[in-house]
């Protein structure tokens, strides 16, 4: 694992965590969602997520892209996992985005113990959490409850997703429009 640089690993789950926070569908979320309705769900992710991660510890960083490039579209929502003609998948913004075979695969996995209660977007959120940790970084409570959406709004993840290309002034627009500060910036793209 010596390929992963201490800033990523520490960073990008606070990214994430920003994220989680301030981009949920309006709902009561909280860390026990599941606790009564399905106790094994977030174990049973763990284990598929940490499985994916030892086969190829590259999956890791694909899990937290696949939730980050959700989150910044529509909230965390899994609307990045719905397919169509002008979905969020097919957009050219989400090219190169990995990972969602690893949801599906955690998502039947949580299906075989306990059908039609996890949400796609608590299992993406989960997942990402679970592969920071599988790849030595930092763990955190991840509120659950999220809803998944329905809808796609692949003008949004055109307009919305930060590009490569873009320069410091865009870039800052960019985060700033999802409420985040340059600082924060700097810290989610190191």
């Amino acid at each position: 694992m010596g390929n992963y640089k201490y800033s990523e690993t520490i960073l990008i789950p606070i990214f994430i965590l920003l994220l989680s926070l301030n981009y949920v569908l309006p709902c009561n979320l909280t860390t026990n969602f599941y606790d009564k309705t399905c106790p094994k769900a977030l174990a049973t992710i763990k284990r598929s997520v940490q499985a994916a991660v030892s086969t190829n510890p590259r999956n890791a960083a694909s899990l937290v892209r696949l939730h980050f490039h959700d989150c910044f579209v529509q909230g965390c929502d899994a609307s990045i996992l719905l397919e169509g003609m002008n979905s969020e998948k097919a957009s050219q913004a989400n090219n190169g985005v990995l990972g969602y075979n690893l949801i599906d695969d955690a998502k039947a996995a949580v299906e075989s113990v306990c059908p039609g209660v996890v949400s796609c977007a608590d299992i993406l959120a989960l997942a990402a959490r679970d592969a920071t940790v599988a790849v030595w970084g930092p763990s955190w409570p991840v509120r659950l409850g999220r809803r998944d959406s329905t809808t796609f709004n692949a003008d949004e993840a055109a307009r919305d997703l930060p590009r490569g290309n873009f320069n410091l002034n865009q870039l800052i627009d960019n985060f700033r429009r999802k409420g985040l500060n340059a600082r924060e910036m700097v810290t989610i793209i190191l």
